[in-house]
């Protein structure tokens, strides 16, 4: 693995996950608050922002790809590990497997499932399940639940996505090989 990817992912984990100080407890989504000190503002923006990567992510599956622009940072650190196998470095990377997966037109739609929020002052993550129905591969409909981590950063007053990473799906993998 590359050190600079393994880093990366490691430095976000650690902020997120326990490197804060200022970190907030985790809320379930659709279920009691963990901890009533939880900020509803911060918890509400990052699930827009997480709720806004997902509709991004349907129209991306009916073949355009320009919605992932507005949810996801364009820094060079951010990463992106795909149920279709692959793992992407920059914006630059990501960008371009997001097109080459638009391009695909798999249809369907994914939605996320069992959402839990956490977040610092500036770090957030969601995680969940990913449920994946009617896609098409090579015409074939396939349903797939990936378990699924999303991790934000706060740039300019707005959740940006820096990190997606899903369990690896045998029939999306085969998709992308085959094209």
């Amino acid at each position: 693995m590359n050190p600079v990817a393994v880093f990366v992912v490691v430095t976000s984990a650690s902020i997120v996950f326990g490197g804060c100080a200022n970190r907030t407890p985790v809320a379930r989504v659709g279920a009691k608050v963990v901890n009533a000190a939880s900020d509803a503002r911060a918890t509400d923006g990052v699930l827009g922002a997480h709720n806004a990567f997902y509709a991004a992510s349907n129209l991306m599956l009916a073949g355009d790809a320009e919605p992932m622009s507005a949810v996801w940072s364009h820094d060079d650190d951010v990463t992106d590990l795909s149920p279709f196998g692959d793992r992407r470095l920059g914006w630059k990377e990501v960008r371009a497997e997001f097109k080459r997966e638009a391009a695909m037109k798999l249809g369907g739609s994914v939605v996320s499932k069992d959402v839990v929020v956490g977040f610092s002052d500036d770090m957030a993550y969601t995680i969940g399940v990913e449920h994946a129905k009617r896609m098409t591969v090579d015409g074939k409909p396939v349903e797939v639940q990936l378990r699924a981590t999303n991790i934000f950063r706060l740039q300019g007053g707005k959740w940006k996505l820096v990190h997606h990473h899903a369990d690896l799906s045998a029939p999306l993998e085969a998709a992308v090989s085959s094209k």
